[in-house]
């Protein structure tokens, strides 16, 4: 029986596309962060995926689905290439402070 295949990381041209679209997208928004509550739910989910290495980047972290590191988890425009967790912004596209999450 043949070992399965490990999934495809992303390639450096792949993770700068990845990076260009997130930061361009933050920087349309106006730059929003979401606040420590939210930061803290998505590095939880983050930490507990087997996608996640904690140690990549000196302990910043580093997703292996889209070659993000644990800064994206701070722009509140981002979203999880896996939908573990998604953006947290309001309709007027202004950071969602009123969820309880």
């Amino acid at each position: 029986m043949n070992a399965p295949i490990p999934p495809q990381r992303p390639t450096l041209l792949e993770m700068a596309s990845n990076f260009k679209e997130a930061t361009g997208e933050w920087a349309r928004s106006g730059f929003p962060i979401v606040e420590e509550k939210e930061y803290e739910r998505r590095h939880r989910v983050c930490n507990g995926c087997d996608q996640w290495d904690s140690n990549a980047f000196g302990g910043v972290g580093r997703c292996h689905a889209c070659g993000c590191t644990g800064f994206k988890l701070y722009l509140a425009t981002s979203v999880c290439p896996l939908k573990k967790w998604a953006a947290d912004l309001n309709k007027d596209g202004r950071p969602d402070s009123s969820e309880t999450n």
